[in-house]
């Protein structure tokens, strides 16, 4: 059994491989006498939104999640804090479901523990389609006998995480209204954009002179962020941010300081 791990949260995916094959324990024996069937099956989960706002104050917050493969698997789900590997005071109902093919199902996520009052916080829903148990594929009714047929079996197991963004009821303002509000400033090879509201603010788009920034993030409440300074001598900058729908705002612009 070998698992290989692959890690990339800008896609918000961790994908781990599970390959079943004849190991060299058993005899060898020429390619023409063993015939192998490959069978791949992917255990990736449908969440109904890409992120997800629990109001302080609330009894919690619900998301959906869908089956779309042709097989059952079994949904764990866990909140993690922003560095996506510390586990966050959060539970989330059912712990562990069956989830047969094309079916929906209802989680809801509670905080368990008391949350900063003065900005929101930043935290990572993460549900995980998980491979049913089967028996040994390798299993010989006589291992004497050659063996004729070798399945290779190859189980895709998908973690998908979305954002969990816990806002307290006492900040004002909307965060879209706040995102209009940043300020971007030229330093050096960088441009820097300064977010002073307690929101946190996720760019859908962003250019300068014309020129596209293709690496975007997000921008933590009171906190800045560097981009790389695209090759252009223009001064005007345009961005949009991802509303807390998932949607896109509208364009705003604005002028580099120096």
């Amino acid at each position: 059994m070998v698992f290989i791990i692959m890690k990339n949260f800008n896609v918000l995916t961790k994908v781990v491989f599970c390959l079943s094959f004849l190991s060299s324990a058993f005899p060898t024996y020429a390619a023409d006498d063993v015939k192998v069937t490959q069978n791949t099956s992917v255990f990736k989960l449908k969440l109904s939104a890409t992120r997800l706002i629990y109001e302080q104050g609330s009894d919690g917050a619900a998301i959906t999640v869908t089956n779309p493969q042709d097989w059952p698997m079994l949904v764990q789900s866990k909140v993690f804090e922003e560095d996506k590997v510390t586990a966050a005071p959060f539970i989330v109902t059912p712990p562990l479901f069956r989830l047969n093919p094309g079916q929906q199902n209802k989680m809801w996520v509670v905080q368990t523990a008391p949350a900063l009052q003065d900005r929101e916080k930043l935290h990572w829903l993460c549900a995980t389609g998980i491979t049913p148990k089967k028996s040994d594929v390798w299993a010989e009714k006589d291992k004497e006998k050659i063996a004729e047929n070798v399945n290779l079996n190859i189980q895709v197991n998908v973690h998908t995480c979305i954002k969990l963004i816990t806002r307290p009821s006492g900040i004002e303002g909307k965060m879209v209204n706040a995102s209009e509000k940043l300020s971007w400033k030229k330093q050096g090879d960088k441009i820097v954009a300064v977010n002073q509201s307690p929101f946190y603010i996720n760019l859908s788009s962003l250019q300068v002179g014309g020129s596209k920034i293709e690496k975007l993030d997000y921008i933590a409440p009171f906190s800045q962020h560097e981009f790389v300074m695209p090759k252009t001598s223009g001064q005007d900058i345009k961005w949009s941010v991802i509303t807390d729908e998932g949607g896109e705002s509208r364009l705003f612009i604005s002028h580099l300081q120096s």
